[in-house]
Protein backbone atom coordinates (compact mmCIF):
# COMPACT_ATOMS: atom_id res chain seq x y z
CA UNK A 1 0.00 0.00 0.00
CA UNK A 2 1.68 3.47 -1.03
CA UNK A 3 2.85 5.53 1.94
CA UNK A 4 1.40 2.92 4.44
CA UNK A 5 -2.28 4.15 4.36
CA UNK A 6 -4.65 1.65 5.06
CA UNK A 7 -8.15 1.46 3.38
CA UNK A 8 -10.72 1.07 5.62
CA UNK A 9 -12.47 -0.05 2.50
CA UNK A 10 -10.90 -3.55 2.34
CA UNK A 11 -9.66 -5.92 5.32
CA UNK A 12 -11.25 -7.38 8.23
CA UNK A 13 -10.95 -4.28 10.42
CA UNK A 14 -12.59 -2.13 8.40
CA UNK A 15 -15.53 -1.65 10.42
CA UNK A 16 -13.24 -0.72 13.48
CA UNK A 17 -12.24 3.16 12.26
CA UNK A 18 -14.75 5.95 13.08
CA UNK A 19 -16.32 7.27 9.95
CA UNK A 20 -14.72 10.80 10.47
CA UNK A 21 -11.39 9.98 11.42
CA UNK A 22 -8.29 10.45 9.75
CA UNK A 23 -7.79 6.93 8.96
CA UNK A 24 -10.75 6.45 7.69
CA UNK A 25 -10.73 9.27 5.17
CA UNK A 26 -6.72 9.10 4.47
CA UNK A 27 -6.55 7.92 0.56
CA UNK A 28 -3.43 7.88 -2.07
CA UNK A 29 -2.90 8.31 -5.96
CA UNK A 30 -0.19 6.25 -8.10
CA UNK A 31 -0.02 8.25 -11.48
CA UNK A 32 3.11 6.87 -14.39
CA UNK A 33 3.96 10.33 -15.09
CA UNK A 34 3.68 10.47 -19.43
CA UNK A 35 4.69 12.64 -22.26
CA UNK A 36 1.27 14.33 -22.80
CA UNK A 37 2.12 15.84 -19.06
CA UNK A 38 5.23 16.95 -19.91
CA UNK A 39 7.01 20.26 -21.21
CA UNK A 40 8.97 20.35 -23.87
CA UNK A 41 12.24 19.71 -21.39
CA UNK A 42 10.39 16.27 -20.50
CA UNK A 43 9.52 17.47 -16.97
CA UNK A 44 6.07 17.28 -15.64
CA UNK A 45 3.99 20.47 -15.46
CA UNK A 46 3.22 21.93 -12.41
CA UNK A 47 -0.43 22.34 -13.02
CA UNK A 48 -0.87 18.80 -13.89
CA UNK A 49 1.10 17.98 -10.15
CA UNK A 50 -1.19 20.49 -8.74
CA UNK A 51 -4.28 19.03 -9.86
CA UNK A 52 -3.37 15.59 -9.32
CA UNK A 53 -3.14 16.65 -5.83
CA UNK A 54 -6.33 18.02 -5.51
CA UNK A 55 -7.32 14.82 -6.99
CA UNK A 56 -6.48 13.27 -3.89
CA UNK A 57 -7.54 15.73 -1.56
CA UNK A 58 -11.11 15.90 -2.77
CA UNK A 59 -11.36 12.09 -2.26
CA UNK A 60 -10.24 12.69 1.09
CA UNK A 61 -12.43 15.67 1.94
CA UNK A 62 -15.57 13.73 0.46
CA UNK A 63 -14.88 10.79 2.29
CA UNK A 64 -14.47 13.14 5.36
CA UNK A 65 -17.97 14.99 4.67
CA UNK A 66 -20.11 12.95 2.96
CA UNK A 67 -21.25 15.83 0.67
CA UNK A 68 -20.52 18.44 -1.87
CA UNK A 69 -16.51 20.10 -1.16
CA UNK A 70 -14.15 22.21 -2.59
CA UNK A 71 -10.65 23.21 -2.69
CA UNK A 72 -10.28 26.97 -1.28
CA UNK A 73 -6.43 27.28 -1.23
CA UNK A 74 -2.88 26.32 -0.94
CA UNK A 75 -0.42 27.87 1.49
CA UNK A 76 2.71 26.73 0.14
CA UNK A 77 3.70 24.14 -2.56
CA UNK A 78 7.18 23.24 -2.17
CA UNK A 79 7.82 20.65 -5.54
CA UNK A 80 10.61 18.53 -7.00
CA UNK A 81 11.56 18.21 -10.53
CA UNK A 82 9.28 14.90 -12.08
CA UNK A 83 10.52 13.48 -15.37
CA UNK A 84 8.95 11.38 -17.27
CA UNK A 85 8.48 7.66 -16.37
CA UNK A 86 8.83 8.69 -12.78
CA UNK A 87 5.50 7.15 -10.40
CA UNK A 88 4.08 9.89 -8.48
CA UNK A 89 2.56 8.70 -5.01
CA UNK A 90 0.34 10.87 -3.99
CA UNK A 91 -0.90 10.45 -0.06
CA UNK A 92 -3.36 12.51 1.43
CA UNK A 93 -4.31 12.51 5.41
CA UNK A 94 -7.11 14.96 6.56
CA UNK A 95 -5.36 17.96 8.65
CA UNK A 96 -8.12 20.79 8.79
CA UNK A 97 -12.16 20.53 8.31
CA UNK A 98 -13.89 23.55 8.73
CA UNK A 99 -17.37 22.07 7.87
Amino acid sequence: IPCGVQYPISGKNSGDLPEHSVEYSASSLTHAVQPSDCNIFKYCNGGVTMKMMDNVAGIVAFRHAHCNIVTASIGKLNAIVVQIGIRLNLCWLKCYANC
